[in-house]
């Protein structure tokens, strides 16, 4: 049954949230939604705007550890797709954003199409051409379980041929991990690979959000030298930047296509 529908990223007391819940109602069939994780803060539209506080952090983790069934780790749970908390996911996000707007977007790694999620209560835009393509075939189901044909994600390894072209690709940490089995390429050479296959799938350019070197991840994340990665990526593409504002952790990089 459906006893309630929370957003995962409204405040449950704002009309926008409302407004929200009645869209998925319509969107995703009652029988396939169990329960979501309560949302965090309102959105604002300039990544220098964030308002969350550790506190409301703690908050959110505490309640979806006391409420999610433990075989819905894969629907709900932020870390199965790399983030610590819904706050460091949303503010990420909100850095991809920032450059895509309502654009159309080519999503690789997708994961449960959480981003297009955010999208829609970020831009208060429903009808965002969206497609996320993913290999990993449990996270392409919890996410069609959870939200149904509120988003296109589809089955696609990243390197397998395809005809998807939008505004923008964008990458949203899934460089951050290798998934391939090519030992031949080293990080650099497979992110470069990576970022070819993206170029050709998007008019406008490429966004992709990577790990810092001025942050001690966890073994086994690639850390990039932002530095390097501009260098690189100018004498290669031309118009590009970095965004560092989301702290030491990651920046994004984008490539305009000319």
């Amino acid at each position: 049954m459906l006893d309630k529908l929370k957003n995962i990223f409204k405040d449950k007391n704002s009309k926008e949230w409302q407004e929200q819940v009645e869209w998925a109602k319509s969107q995703v069939p009652v029988e396939e939604v169990t329960e979501t994780v309560d949302p965090t803060e309102e959105f604002y539209g300039d990544i220098n705007q964030i308002e969350s506080t550790p506190e409301m952090s703690v908050e959110i983790i505490s309640e979806y550890e006391e409420s999610a069934p433990e075989d819905d780790y894969l629907k709900y749970s932020p870390q199965v797709i790399g983030y610590p908390d819904q706050e460091l996911q949303t503010n990420i996000y909100r850095g991809i954003s920032y450059y895509v707007g309502t654009d159309s977007i080519l999503d690789y790694g997708c994961g449960r199409g959480d981003f297009k999620i955010f999208l829609n209560a970020e831009t208060s835009e429903t009808n965002i051409d969206y497609v996320g393509i993913d290999s990993n075939a449990p996270l392409i189901e919890a996410g069609k379980s959870v939200y149904g044909d509120a988003v296109d994600i589809r089955l696609v390894n990243w390197s397998e041929p395809h005809d998807i072209v939008k505004d923008w690709a964008v990458n949203i940490t899934g460089l951050n991990l290798r998934y391939d089995a090519d030992m031949t390429k080293d990080d650099m050479q497979y992110f470069e690979y990576v970022i070819d296959i993206m170029m050709q799938h998007a008019t406008k350019g490429v966004v992709v959000m990577l790990s810092s070197s001025m942050y001690e991840h966890e073994p086994g994340i690639i850390r990039y030298n932002p530095g390097d990665v501009l260098n690189k990526m100018q004498q290669k593409y031309g118009a590009c930047l970095i965004d560092h504002s989301i702290g030491n952790l990651a920046f994004a990089l984008v490539i305009y296509k000319s």
